[in-house]
């Protein structure tokens, strides 16, 4: 009897195992280029914010962005959170507040373009400024604006203080904006300050961009500091590695010592 042109089941079998094989392989690599591919957008981003700060400076005196008190106060935003980026939109007049007296509001004007504040990696930020979620994925520096924020004011007597850009000795040292997390690095390990417990990988690397104009990825550990009171991250990516607002008690567990955080390059 003549034998048929077509596949026998085995055929079909190693076929399949094969092409599964193929794709086991090469699906992580793709998945690495496309987070590649992000991070270079993000990075994108934060050099455009360093740059629209630099032009908001150029207007304004050498003047840093600062909150409007009574907009901030009348939205609930006493330390900043929203003004900065970092809490959710919680109702329609905080989504008015994103839009007209936030750091958004002040920088927009040298952007034109929402999606600049949301990194293709956060999926809980959004251009649209949506109700429930973060209107970007980025953080401007609280230590340039917090003198006018009600928080501030009535624990830390901070009142009125507006940073000019030439009371920092080494812009290029001195980050303006940062990642909201480690996007396009999200690894773990177990931290000594959290006594043991999971926090972001030293190594891992987050997104800064300075006063210079420059923006680059840093590893956490040797860029911003060490949180012990920071349950699950370990870092807290609104002071730098060591800072002057570091209490002299706490420089040990965050890895510092009292020269470190006086030196001027981190303010």
């Amino acid at each position: 009897m003549r034998r048929g042109n077509g596949f026998t089941l085995i055929e079909l079998l190693v076929v399949i195992a094969i092409i599964a094989i193929l794709a086991a392989i090469l699906f992580p690599v793709f998945a690495r280029a496309r987070e590649q591919a992000r991070a270079t957008s993000c990075l994108s981003n934060c050099k455009q914010l360093a740059l629209a700060n630099i032009m908001y400076l150029a207007d304004y005196d050498q003047s840093f962005p600062v909150p409007y008190l009574e907009f901030a106060n009348s939205v609930g935003d006493a330390w900043g959170e929203l003004y900065q980026l970092h809490a959710g939109i919680g109702n329609a007049a905080q989504q008015d507040y994103i839009r007209r007296g936030s750091i958004i509001a002040q920088m927009n004007p040298y952007i034109k373009n929402y999606q600049i504040f949301v990194c293709p990696s956060d999926s809980n930020a959004f251009a649209d400024h949506r109700i429930g979620q973060r209107a970007g994925s980025y953080h401007y520096r609280h230590y340039l604006g917090y003198g006018f924020l009600q928080g501030y004011i009535d624990c830390c007597g901070t009142a009125g203080r507006v940073w000019k850009e030439a009371e920092f000795r080494y812009p290029s040292q001195t980050y303006v904006w940062d990642d909201l997390f480690i996007w396009h690095d999200n690894r773990t390990a177990p931290l000594r300050w959290l006594g043991g417990a999971e926090g972001w990988d030293p190594s891992a690397k987050i997104t800064l961009s300075f006063m210079d104009g420059h923006a680059k990825a840093y590893a956490v550990d040797a860029s911003i500091l060490r949180a012990p009171w920071w349950g699950g991250q370990g870092y807290d990516m609104h002071w730098p590695r060591c800072s002057d607002s570091t209490p002299a008690t706490a420089l040990a567990d965050v890895g510092c010592t009292p020269d470190d955080g006086r030196a001027g390059a981190y303010p």
